[in-house]
């Protein structure tokens, strides 16, 4: 007998791309139907894990509540996605006219541990670097 192993979950974890937004409107009416999970980050869980806000297992809340100042950019972190799929799902968005999220990033098993904000610095900072342009935060 074959074991089966069941593929990862996909989710996405949608900062500054809430239902609220065009964008955001645009990413769903791709994305829900491929049966992928979107959760929308909030400015309060920027203190919560990656692991936690996207759901998984063993992941618990930090318990800490962000109460600074909105980050400035959108980030659209994507788990249990592969290349290939990737790459289709990309295409789709571009097909459909979603305008580009400039900062994206996968969760590995190194950021799944970092805080959400951590995450979100460290995207910008090697997004800043690649274009050439002056630190953000």
């Amino acid at each position: 007998m074959k074991a089966r192993i069941r593929p990862e979950k996909e989710v996405f974890l949608l900062y500054h791309l809430g239902e609220d937004t065009e964008k955001g409107k645009q990413l769903r009416k791709v994305l829900l139907p491929l049966g992928i999970e979107l959760v929308d980050v909030s400015d309060q869980m920027l203190l919560e894990t990656v692991a936690f806000c996207a759901h998984m297992d063993g992941a618990a809340s930090t318990g800490n509540v962000y109460a600074g100042e909105p980050l400035p950019y959108e980030l659209m972190v994507m788990k249990g996605v592969t290349r290939a799929h990737l790459n289709q799902i990309l295409d789709l968005l571009s097909k459909a006219g979603v305008k580009r999220v400039e900062r994206k990033a996968v969760v590995t098993e190194t950021n799944r541990s970092w805080t959400f904000l951590k995450l979100y610095q460290e995207v910008c900072r090697e997004h800043d670097m690649m274009t050439g342009q002056t630190p953000t935060n």
